[in-house]
């Protein structure tokens, strides 16, 4: 399933529900009061940068934290007063908490033995989840024998056994490095969709939430921007904030010029770009636009949009990063796929082209 078909897909059954839930400590308001629903099997992160209140959000949910306002129902029922080990829930931490002393099965079966699960069942239940994080022929290994990825699927295999509704997931793959990011961002979809239990991540990488996420909560300050897919946060960010925080973008400042249908003419530094008018309809009135580098493309002086200066070109593998100077002193980045031959030298002049949707209008951050 794709981001792009999750919004229809996904039944409409709600798992958990957020009604004007809010967190202080002291006279410090870290979570405002956020309204969400997350359905029932989607895999919903919540994004934003250090200290915007995803994390405090996540641990309200499981009951780490009690809310200062505001009500939290999972599955229809109301977490008012219910402690963390009588939710429906279960939580990963970036510290996986992991028995050094107990083997892969040992780890995974404890929550089982806790509840007095007779041995059969739990041997059971057990094979079946390590089926479900293919680790079949592990079991009698001890946790130091296996690699950190391998480690983080015993400690989701831990959380899943007791079969919760929801599971919390706090920044796990923060410690690993950036291939085994990749790698377990794959298993963690897989396994969410084998198992179809609700999960909730909180992140701060983008990259993350955009290849993992069915939905997605931007978070800034305690309030959430935008909730949405994957796709429109990147290509239809509702805000500035959303714009530049949903990977690479120029951002440009400029008035309406000219209003032709539906589309807007907007000039903005030196530059002209003909966008979706929205609610801007009104010559003079201030915009700024969002321009991801990759709708920007390089070609000859002859039909091009417009003709600036190279001031640096930075390789990055299979694309090139190019930084143009604008005549207002401004910097308007272009990432383009690397070419087998030589790149513009750098103060020569190049021809950019764009498309008449290149650019996306937004509010300004001040609502000026």
């Amino acid at each position: 399933m794709t981001a792009a078909t999750a919004e229809t897909a996904f039944p409409k059954a709600v798992d958990i529900c957020l009604d004007g839930v809010s967190k202080e400590f002291g006279n410090q308001v870290v979570v405002a009061p956020l309204k969400l629903e997350i359905r029932q099997g989607e895999f919903f992160s919540l994004l934003g940068p250090s200290g915007c209140g995803k994390t405090t959000t996540l641990r309200m949910i499981a009951g780490l934290e009690a809310p200062t306002a505001g009500e939290i129902t999972i599955r229809g029922k109301s977490m008012a007063g219910i402690p963390i080990e009588k939710r429906p829930t279960n939580m990963v931490f970036q510290k996986l908490a992991l028995f050094p002393h107990l083997s892969v099965f040992d780890n995974i079966a404890f929550g089982l033995r806790l509840k007095r699960v007779g041995r059969a069942a739990i041997r059971s239940r057990v094979n079946s989840m390590l089926e479900t994080v293919k680790l079949e022929g592990y079991e009698q290994r001890s946790i130091a024998q296996l690699s950190g990825g391998q480690q983080q699927r015993v400690a989701i295999a831990r959380a899943l056994i007791n079969d919760p509704a929801v599971l919390l997931l706090d920044e796990p793959l923060g410690a690993l490095d950036l291939q085994l990011q990749l790698h377990m961002q794959q298993e963690l979809v897989r396994i969410q969709r084998a198992s179809g239990t609700t999960f909730v991540y909180v992140t701060h990488n983008q990259q993350e939430a955009l290849a993992m996420s069915d939905r997605v909560a931007v978070m800034n300050e305690g309030r959430f921007e935008q909730v949405d897919t994957p796709l429109a946060l990147f290509h239809r960010p509702a805000s500035e904030f959303v714009a530049r925080f949903m990977g690479q973008t120029n951002v440009l400042t400029g008035n309406v010029t000219s209003i032709e249908g539906d589309e807007i003419r907007v000039s903005a530094s030196g530059l002209t770009f003909d966008v979706g008018a929205g609610a801007r309809r009104s010559i003079g009135r201030k915009v700024v636009l969002s321009v991801r580098p990759e709708r920007l493309h390089l070609g000859s002086h002859v039909g091009a949009n417009a003709v600036l200066p190279l001031v640096r070109a930075v390789f990055q593998g299979t694309t090139i990063l190019y930084t143009f100077g604008l005549p207002n002193g401004e910097e308007l980045n272009v990432s383009a796929l690397a070419p087998s031959d030589a790149v513009p030298a750098i103060g020569e002049s190049v021809g950019l082209h764009w498309q008449r949707n290149a650019a996306i209008a937004l509010e300004p951050a001040n609502g000026g």
